[in-house]
């Protein structure tokens, strides 16, 4: 058998998820815990839905309450700075909250 170089723990797992075509699913959670982490408890809580468009990279989100919703939305910029701060890489271009 023949040795190759060291590879990166990261770089096996993204090479063994994308083979199995789970890639985008792992994404999805990964964004969608960001948003949990990101917003605290009760407004994860109040969150209805939660969907990723990966094509375009919009999450959107509908919440259980209208004032919420209207509090967010005037926020949805600094979260979705956050959400890509706390996952390390620009995932997120816009959050629309519903």
């Amino acid at each position: 058998m023949k040795r190759t170089d060291p590879i990166n723990i990261n770089e096996l797992v993204a090479v063994f998820t994308r083979r199995l075509g789970i890639d985008g699913d792992l994404k999805r959670v990964r964004i969608y815990q960001a948003w949990d982490d990101v917003v605290g408890l009760r407004v994860a809580q109040a969150t209805a839905k939660k969907f990723y468009r990966e094509k375009d990279k919009i999450l959107f989100c509908t919440m259980t309450s209208s004032p919420l919703a209207n509090q967010l939305y005037f926020q949805s910029e600094v979260i979705k700075k956050r959400i890509n701060e706390e996952l390390q890489e620009d995932l997120v271009s816009k959050v629309v909250i519903r």
